[in-house]
Order: C-alpha cells, then sequence, then structure tokens
C-alpha cells in the first residue's frame, strides 16, 4: 500500500510539474490547487486509473464548491476535453503501444496543448523506461539500442523548463534509449535553465544561422566558421567523429 502512495504521489507531482511548464504565470496557489485536484481524482476513483475527463470533472467541482474565479489552471484542464487526444485509461501495466513504432502529429493543436499533450507522453515513458533494466552491453562495450525517441521542432519543447524532459535526456542511456532532439538552430538547445547540448553524444548539423558559436564548438570539439555553416550544401552536416580534435563535414545524404 505504502508503494502504491508513493507512485500516486510520484505521478501527481509529475502531472503537476508538466501543467507548471506550460502555463504562464501559475502562481503557488494554483500550483497547490492543481495538486490536490489529482489526488482528489485518485482518491474518487479507488484504484483506479483516472483519465483526463476525470481529472476535469474534479477541477470543475473544486472551483464551483469554493466559489474560485476561473482561471488559467482551470481553461487548460478544460482545453484537455476538447479534443480526443486520449482514448479511454485502461488498467493495465503493459501496453501494445510500446510494441511498434509510432509517428504522433500534433502540428494542429493549440500551442499549450500540444506542448501538454507531448510532455503528458514523454511522462509515460520515462516511467516505462526507468523501470527496465540497463541494456546489456557486447563484448565490445556498445549497449543495445531498445528505443528511440524523436523529437520534431525540439526549440518548442526545450524552453519550458519541463522536468521529465531533462531527465530523459540524463538518465535514458543506460536503459538502452536515444533521445533524438531536432531544431532549427544550435542556440535553442543553450537555455538559461539547461544546456541540453552538455549531454549530446552526436551532433549532426546542417546548414543554419548559428549566434553562439562557443556552445556549438564545446559539442563538436573546434572551432566552427558561423558563415560557412549558414552556406553548407544541400545534404552536408557538420559533425564530431570518433577520434576527432575538429568538427568534420560529412555527406549524410545526396540532394
Amino acid at each position: 500500500m505504502q508503494r502504491h502512495e508513493h507512485s500516486l504521489g510520484l505521478a501527481a507531482h509529475r502531472f503537476r510539474d508538466t501543467i507548471c511548464s506550460v502555463v504562464r504565470g501559475l502562481g503557488a496557489k494554483q500550483k497547490s490547487r492543481c495538486l490536490d485536484i489529482i489526488r482528489e481524482t485518485y482518491d474518487q476513483l479507488a484504484g483506479s486509473t483516472p483519465d483526463l475527463a476525470d481529472v476535469v470533472d474534479v477541477a470543475n467541482h473544486r472551483y464551483a464548491h469554493n466559489a474560485w474565479p476561473d482561471d488559467s489552471l482551470l481553461a487548460c484542464l478544460r482545453e484537455f476535453t476538447d479534443f480526443p487526444l486520449f482514448t479511454l485509461a485502461v488498467d493495465v501495466e503493459h501496453h501494445e503501444f510500446l510494441e511498434a513504432p509510432h509517428v504522433i502529429d500534433v502540428h494542429r493543436l493549440p500551442e499549450d496543448l500540444r506542448k501538454l499533450a507531448v510532455f503528458l507522453m514523454l511522462d509515460r515513458l520515462y516511467a516505462d523506461i526507468m523501470a527496465l533494466p540497463d541494456a546489456p552491453l557486447d563484448a565490445n562495450g556498445n549497449r543495445q539500442v531498445r528505443l528511440i525517441i524523436i523529437i520534431d521542432e525540439a526549440h518548442h519543447y526545450l524552453l519550458c523548463k519541463q522536468p521529465t524532459l531533462e531527465k530523459m535526456v540524463r538518465e535514458v542511456r543506460s536503459k538502452g534509449v536515444g533521445i533524438w532532439l531536432l531544431s532549427q538552430s544550435p542556440d535553442d538547445f543553450d537555455q538559461p535553465r539547461y544546456n541540453f547540448a552538455r549531454e549530446m553524444g552526436l551532433a549532426v548539423v546542417f546548414s543554419c544561422v548559428l549566434e553562439k558559436p562557443k556552445m556549438l564548438e564545446a559539442v563538436l570539439g573546434g572551432k566552427v566558421n558561423p558563415k560557412r555553416l549558414s552556406q553548407l550544401p544541400a545534404g552536408v552536416a557538420l559533425t564530431r567523429l570518433p577520434g576527432s580534435d575538429a568538427p568534420v563535414e560529412i555527406q549524410a545524404w545526396q540532394p
């Protein structure tokens, strides 16, 4: 029972942190309300897994019962049910979703809802990944690759200060999971709170405009010419190869 309560507490805090990373300007009271709403939702369902509609029902009741005015937190929670993003919750530990490749297209969603959908998916993946044993190593020390998570247009999510994304970049390598972050500029990875570039095992940089050469030079291990980088031909990328002491140009694909 104690372990179950601990798991529910972690899930509630992850959900609260995800909301706070997307909805700007939430105060201490709203953050506390969000956490209480999630906890009450779990309590009301007595062990069953809640879905997003359950969370919104509890939120609506709490706001009405306490005569709280509508605010950005309630608006965000209600927005969850405006789009059929998720099917009804199923009380199983293992789901077939994790057994096959998927491409999840969220670009037509409103900005905040798009971010929330991505972060909730990452929250679920993170919990499942960290429950796995470390991936085995072969005789040469190469770790088995179990899963690759690719996040396109990553600049939309890097600036959100979302703790799960940061933890995944740091922690899932030993589980055989790779995180590929695709963005339009290398500068996007150097955020005020967290420099994602420090965790990069492989950087592949195609033609782009570079404003902070020092960050990319640290990743690639040598001087970078911003003018040359902006003029790279189609299919040519800048990267760092094992044993090299400077960035090199490679033909990644033929135009």
